[in-house]
């Protein structure tokens, strides 16, 4: 008799709603700029990435990994280069909409001139993505990071990056 309840407690259980979550993203830096000291400069950049963690309930977290090449308008032209780790929240509305927060706590750039320039600081990213087409996410963002740590022992390390991104994604939960 416990097995027959037990199995029949197995089948018509409530499905938990809690699963697997990744978000690969594709973004292309639509205006942006580089501070450092008095310097104010144009920046441009793709950027790739992906989110991954657990999702319930339309709610999703976990950690997100973003790289990217690009430049900044200094004269010469500065080939630019980030990685970032941090951790993301976002949540997805019944009404095509999804809202999303990452904090970077490692975020690098590579500015290199004549020479390589190393930044390392913090990062914040906030979106909102389209989701009423099917598997993909029409998503816009704004990024900003703060370098705070110069590797080449410059005079003034403070560097700030901000940006307005337009990209698309996939965010699957399995």
């Amino acid at each position: 008799m416990k097995y027959i309840l037990a199995m029949m407690i197995g089948f018509f259980s409530l499905n938990a709603s809690a699963a697997l979550y990744l978000d690969p993203y594709l973004s292309y830096a639509l205006s942006g700029g580089y501070e450092r000291g008095t310097t104010d400069e144009d920046a441009s950049g793709i950027f790739l990435g992906l989110r991954g963690g657990y999702s319930m309930l339309g709610l999703a977290f976990g950690l997100e990994y973003m790289m990217s090449d690009g430049e900044i308008d200094t004269n010469p032209t500065a080939d630019t280069s980030h990685a970032s780790m941090g951790v993301f929240v976002a949540y997805e509305l019944p009404i095509l909409l999804r809202f999303y927060g990452t904090y970077f706590f490692a975020d690098a750039m590579d500015a290199e001139t004549t020479s390589t320039t190393e930044f390392e600081g913090t990062g914040l990213k906030l979106g909102v993505g389209y989701t009423g087409l099917p598997f993909v996410s029409i998503n816009f963002e704004y990024y900003t990071a703060t370098y705070d740590e110069n590797q080449n022992g410059s005079i003034n390390p403070d560097a700030d990056y901000n940006t307005m991104m337009l990209g698309v994604s996939m965010p699957l939960s399995l």
